[in-house]
């Protein structure tokens, strides 16, 4: 009896120290658990912080904004108190302020204006910008590695963590975090940093070509405002000088009639070729201030359903007493399927009768001039409407095809009885690109020119569409 009762109680005490070790096992693996939940926890911060800095990346473009997002991300991760990043002046060789977080207070200004040369190593900024490795200083009040002139004895830190800012194998800048409560950067913290400085490094370096772009295109646009500035001095110099030229010479003409008149008022043909005269160069002077009128101040263009191909057949019968006066025949074959398009009929009218004014001049008699016109499809799609000015003239030599819509560029000469002022194919071409069409020209010496324009279907507002 006795025996089975010191028997029992060894199996109680066994079994109640099996139990406490157990629990001590439990306790540990309970600690272990907690502890690889809290560095998990601490992992999927970091990544969802790294997920977030790269969608900031992708999403913002302006420096100063990006910054703040990054920074107020890395604040809330590592719950920092204090973080700046230092840019390299490459052209100063030194580091100087570019962004800074301080819990609940503004950024102090020796702190934005603080810059410290790459050369002087003893600064733990410069030391880490120019060796690209990061530094931790657990007790800066006690290391003898720090300028006691630095950032971080102005500010009172206690501990400090400078990390570099690293992009294509080069040191941008660095970022600082640090405590002033004495308590340390815990190593997590450091290595989330670590994480941050890649992504930080590219966000930054993006953004500044980002802005370097930005300069370029405004100072592209300086440059090119400028230069149409110039051009445009340039083009009114040039109008003037033309403008002069071309009105003083039929005056000069008309002049020279009015002194001679008295003296031969009686001679019916000096009468005669006086009117002649005086009518004809009245006529060229006020065609040159209407085309010149059209190129300083062209019309606002109004867009409405117009029929083409009776356009091209009034703009004919204009010119039928000229063509009919040299015998010239023109032949018409117009697409009957090009129907209504959108244009500005004015300026339309402009541009046909100046081609085919061109076109009786040049071509001699007995010649002829083709008007056509076609409707143009793709895929069954309607595209818009082509019209081609062919005639049988002299054509025009290869060195002036490229010239001829330049303004002023004319191969008309008075001594030929032409008389051209260089702007009409210039109007021209400036009222079909109004139209968003083309105009080209094709041309064979002795044996004629063709004139092509392609004018694109649009609606009212200027979007393409099919014409009703």
């Amino acid at each position: 009896m006795v025996a089975r009762t010191v028997t029992s109680r060894s199996v109680l005490v066994e079994t109640i120290t099996e139990m406490e070790r157990d629990k001590k096992i439990i306790e540990q693996k309970y600690e272990e658990v907690n502890r690889l939940n809290q560095a998990l926890t601490i992992k999927i911060r970091q990544l969802l912080a790294v997920q977030e800095t790269g969608k900031a990346i992708l999403s913002v473009l302006d420096l100063d904004h990006l910054l703040t997002v990054i920074m107020n991300l890395l604040s809330n991760v590592c719950q920092i108190q204090r973080a700046l990043i230092m840019l390299v002046n490459e052209k100063e060789q030194c580091l100087e302020y570019l962004h800074g977080v301080v819990y609940n207070i503004d950024i102090p200004d020796n702190v934005k204006n603080y810059r410290v040369p790459l050369i002087r190593v003893s600064n733990i900024l410069s030391r880490v910008a120019c060796t690209g490795r990061p530094e931790y200083v657990p007790d800066v009040p006690a290391s003898r590695d720090l300028d006691e002139s630095s950032l971080l004895a102005q500010t009172k830190s206690t501990s400090v963590y400078v990390a570099p800012l690293i992009t294509r194998s080069k040191v941008i800048g660095v970022i600082t975090i640090d405590e002033i409560d004495g308590r340390g950067i815990p190593k997590e913290t450091r290595e989330t940093l670590d994480i941050f400085t890649q992504q930080l490094a590219i966000a930054i370096e993006n953004a500044r070509l980002y802005r370097k772009l930005q300069e370029q295109m405004k100072e592209l646009q300086r440059s090119h405002a400028l230069l149409s500035r110039a051009e445009k001095f340039s083009f009114l110099g040039n109008l003037a000088a033309r403008l002069a030229h071309e009105i003083k010479n039929p005056m000069t003409a008309i002049g020279t009639f009015i002194q001679l008149l008295p003296r031969k008022y009686d001679d019916p043909d000096f009468r005669k070729n006086f009117y002649s005269l005086a009518m004809e160069e009245t006529t060229r002077v006020n065609l040159l201030i209407t085309e010149l009128l059209d190129l300083v101040k062209p019309r606002q263009s109004l867009f409405e359903l117009g029929n083409l191909n009776d356009l091209m057949d009034k703009m004919s019968l204009l010119v039928s007493p000229q063509s009919n006066a040299k015998r010239i025949h023109l032949r018409k074959d117009f697409d009957p399927n090009v129907g209504l398009i959108w244009m500005d009929s004015e300026k339309m009218k402009e541009v046909i009768l100046n081609l085919l004014s061109n076109a009786v001049e040049f071509t001699p008699e007995d010649g002829e001039i083709r008007l056509t016109t076609a409707h143009l499809t793709n895929k069954g799609r309607a595209e818009g409407v082509r019209l081609e000015i062919e005639d049988s003239g002299m054509g025009i030599s290869p060195d002036h095809l490229d010239k001829i819509f330049d303004p002023y560029f004319t191969t008309k000469h008075r001594s030929e009885r032409h008389n051209g002022t260089g702007l009409g194919l210039f109007i021209a071409y400036t009222n079909i690109e109004a139209h968003g069409g083309t105009i080209e020209a094709r041309s064979t010496e002795g044996k004629g020119t063709v004139f092509t324009i392609t004018i694109p279907n649009r609606a009212r507002g200027g979007a393409s569409d099919e014409a009703a």
